[in-house]
């Protein structure tokens, strides 16, 4: 039972710490700005918001959340920058999949265009006096 309710604690503290994280970054403009701001407007938004999100027994206050953030500042910030890594590689990714289908599209569109282009030549040429296929095979054959 110890191990249980151990293992549910952590759970609780770890989705009270992604909370805060999430709050954070969510009040915040420039996660990297937010500790500089003039005055206590954004960590008391901060506290307002994490409060709303939480039950009354975890509640805290505009210290208690500012002392907290400056233990894990540098995971929140190794966070968002991975993030907005990942972000560009998406953004990259899905650019270079345009290229491809845009370039697809083009051969495609050449494709059609030449078609319809030798089409009228094909026309233009006289068959009815040239011999066909089967008449010269059996011409070669005697």
């Amino acid at each position: 039972m110890k191990d249980f309710l151990t293992c549910a604690w952590s759970i609780v503290c770890c989705m009270c710490m992604l909370l805060q994280v999430s709050v954070w970054l969510n009040n915040s403009i420039d996660p990297f700005e937010s500790v500089s701001r003039k005055g206590e407007t954004y960590w008391t938004q901060v506290a307002k918001t994490y409060n709303k999100t939480i039950p009354d027994g975890r509640k805290r206050d505009v210290d208690s959340l500012k002392g907290h953030y400056h233990k894990i500042t540098n995971k929140v910030t190794l966070f968002n920058v991975c993030h907005g890594a990942s972000d560009k590689r998406l953004e990259v990714a899905n650019i270079q999949l345009k290229v491809v289908v845009e370039r697809k599209e083009a051969k495609l569109i050449k494709a059609r265009n030449t078609a319809m282009d030798t089409f009228p030549q094909m026309l233009q040429v006289d068959t009815f006096n040239t011999e066909s296929w089967a008449d010269s095979h059996l011409l070669d054959q005697l």
